[in-house]
């Protein structure tokens, strides 16, 4: 009965790309549909133990997953403040660029300016 049960779920249903634990909720759900065959199929005198061991383990679960969330949290700030530093380092070459481009431009336009004045220097 369990195993027809847990594969009735699809374990995908309900997750988010950015889910920083997919499938946890399946995991969770899963948990929870045991409980209750455990419930149903076995003897009282075992269910207290383990169903001690599922609540502890649903919790240790849910700690876990909260913690992945803020670290994947974290995670992303972090990236989202790379991404804001890398585009203004890019702002700044292209200026770089545009000014050594006109620099050059500049340069290449008056070529006899410089030798002019080393020809009137020569004369005098």
């Amino acid at each position: 009965m369990l195993a027809g049960q847990l594969e009735a779920r699809d374990p995908k249903e309900g997750t988010h790309p950015e889910d920083p634990c997919p499938g946890a909720g399946a995991v969770m759900e899963k948990t929870a549909v045991a409980a209750e065959v455990l419930t149903e199929d076995c003897n009282t005198g075992e269910m207290p133990p383990l169903q001690q061991q599922i609540i502890r383990l649903h919790q240790e679960l849910g700690r876990q997953k909260s913690l992945w969330a803020d670290v994947h949290g974290k995670l992303r700030s972090h990236i989202d403040a790379l991404r804001e530093q890398n585009m203004e380092l890019r702002e700044k070459l292209r200026a770089l660029q545009l000014q050594r481009w006109k620099a050059r431009k500049k340069s290449a336009a008056s070529p006899h300016a410089g030798q002019e004045s080393h020809t009137l220097r020569a004369e005098r």
